[in-house]
């Protein structure tokens, strides 16, 4: 009795469904489904709400995402006295003693003119004890001098390899400012969790991700240690959701990628269970563009900021695409900026020509600034463009960090999602949580409006790169699922396929789509059974 969008185009609309032992068995009419009804099925009346195959998220960080949100939180914070507000609170509420350590995220870089901190904000509220802030997009860290003195940065210590430690340009001090895999340097001396921690992180991030809708993703980034973590929850019947692994060898670091890959691929089957599998690798070619380490085709404007190069040679990292693509892997590519989603390009036409087409289901994640003429080669190619459509309209990044860095035309170029998915293109969508927020109406939303889903108003980031809803739900069911391998089990709602379905208070195609956003999950189900559920009799349809 609801209006079920099957995601199949063979049947893309029916009334009812019915389940048994956690698989769709049929899909049609009420009339259709009634005469299955025995005395032992459970009856969940839709009442006209709109059912949907669950989502899948193709860039996911449960593992980190569930610490994040465990650690003391600045949630992106505008205002200098509001970050020195919430960061004594956190200090209070984390005690310790004055030697403990004390780690912030999501600090948002507009707060501070450039993008840059003063040295002295943080030195002036914590003299003596270590602070360290994680930048809303991961790839910095703010430390005060006391978190350097502890992990024995001076003015002296060398740039590590694909990392900055950001400097005062008179008088060469260390400002506390650390990029991309300058962060391994205090990550290492910093206190670290337990397993038993971490498995309740993921355990957190999950049951956020039921209250979504969520029960398939793509983990980008993990070590066998940490992979490990989700199999075991998984084998004792915790997890309840569907996940693809994407290893490195040492986890979450930004340069975690060289030839330990091939010794930590061949352990991926201590790492697999059910629902687990780990046929993917995570790599970066490049940072971010906010903080200068992506590199781009044409100049950075400021002058002043420190550019890092690419973090392969274009030849060695087509040698690994070639090599892990013939062993079965699929290859999931962080690249931001056009120069770095060209070379990922590069070395993936240096891989077809080597190897042919397979079935391996290589991705490119963020495509934030993508040159017009590689628009194309993602379809020529095979390769899944993974945007995270949040992202996709003129928030704070885009108004104050973007253009004095790169200027107002390459801006509005950014995530040409349209232009992609025109091209045959196959488009999946990925939160990248904790970076930016889980929830996928607010993604919906955006992909197709290309503006602010709060306040329904401002200005629009390219409107010729909206998309309309029917193509946004395909990326965020259909196609993540193929993403995954997983294509005849889940991501649409046709007899055979698992029973992941998500029950939403709305319909999102008979609403005004600056509702969207505000729609609710009543209720999740993976393998037929209820994940979550709020209480659909005080829901209006």
């Amino acid at each position: 009795n609801g209006g079920v969008y099957t995601v199949d185009v063979k049947q893309p609309w029916a009334e009812a469904v019915a389940v048994v032992d956690g698989r769709i068995v049929k899909v049609g009419d009420n009339s259709d489904i009634r005469v299955l009804i025995g005395s032992n099925t459970q009856i969940t009346d839709l009442n006209g709400r709109m059912l949907l195959p669950s989502f899948g998220d193709s860039h996911l960080h449960l593992l980190y995402g569930g610490e994040v949100s465990s650690s003391c939180l600045l949630s992106w914070a505008e205002q200098p006295d509001e970050i020195a507000r919430l960061l004594r609170a956190c200090a209070e509420h984390h005690a310790g003693d004055s030697e403990s350590w004390i780690f912030a995220t999501r600090w948002a870089r507009w707060s501070f003119a450039d993008g840059n901190p003063p040295a002295e904000f943080l030195n002036q509220l914590f003299p003596d004890r270590p602070v360290v802030i994680e930048a809303s997009d991961g790839h910095s860290f703010w430390v005060n001098q006391s978190a350097l003195d502890r992990v024995g940065i001076d003015d002296n210590t060398p740039n590590p390899e694909d990392g900055l430690i950001a400097r005062d340009p008179v008088t060469g001090r260390a400002t506390g400012l650390m990029h991309e895999s300058a962060i391994q340097l205090i990550t290492a001396r910093m206190p670290t969790a337990t397993d038993r921690d971490r498995k309740k992180f993921i355990l957190k991030a999950v049951a956020t991700a039921h209250e979504f809708g969520i029960t398939a993703a793509i983990e980008p980034g993990l070590n066998l240690r940490q992979a490990k973590l989700f199999a075991a929850l998984d084998g004792a019947g915790e997890l309840n959701m569907r996940l693809l692994l994407a290893l490195t060898p040492l986890g979450w670091e930004i340069a975690a990628f060289d030839e330990r890959i091939y010794a930590t691929i061949k352990r991926r089957s201590e790492v697999e269970s059910e629902q687990v599998a780990a046929h993917s690798v995570k790599v970066f070619v490049d940072g971010v563009i906010e903080n200068g380490t992506a590199p781009l085709l044409e100049p950075y404007h400021d002058e002043s900021v420190q550019s890092l190069d690419l973090f392969f040679p274009t030849d060695k990292l087509q040698a690994y695409f070639t090599s892990l693509d013939r062993q079965g892997i699929s290859i999931h590519v962080h690249a931001i900026g056009d120069r770095g989603i060209k070379q990922a390009l590069d070395a993936f036409a240096g891989m077809r020509r080597a190897n042919g087409m397979s079935d391996n289901r290589h991705l490119m994640t963020h495509l934030q600034l993508i040159d017009k003429v590689d628009i194309p080669r993602f379809q020529r190619l095979n390769i899944i463009a993974s945007f995270a459509t949040l992202w996709a309209y003129p928030e704070e990044y885009n108004l104050e960090i973007y253009p004095p860095l790169i200027g107002a035309e390459r801006v509005e170029r950014f995530y040409p999602v349209a232009s992609v998915a025109s091209t045959g293109a196959r488009v999946a969508i990925g939160s990248d949580w904790s970076v930016e927020d889980m929830n996928p109406f607010l993604a919906i939303e955006v992909a197709i409006t290309r503006q602010d889903p709060i306040t329904d108003s401002g200005s629009i980031l390219n409107p010729n790169e909206r998309i309309d809803l029917a193509l946004v739900l395909e990326a965020y069911t259909k196609n993540v699922a193929y993403a995954m391998k997983l294509e005849d089990q889940i991501g649409s709602i046709e007899p055979g396929k698992f029973a992941d379905l998500v029950v939403l208070d709305r319909n999102l195609f008979a609403i005004p789509v600056q509702q969207i956003s505000q729609t609710q999950v009543l209720m999740t189900l993976f393998n037929g059974r209820q994940v979550f559920v709020r209480d659909l009799a005080k829901s209006e349809p």
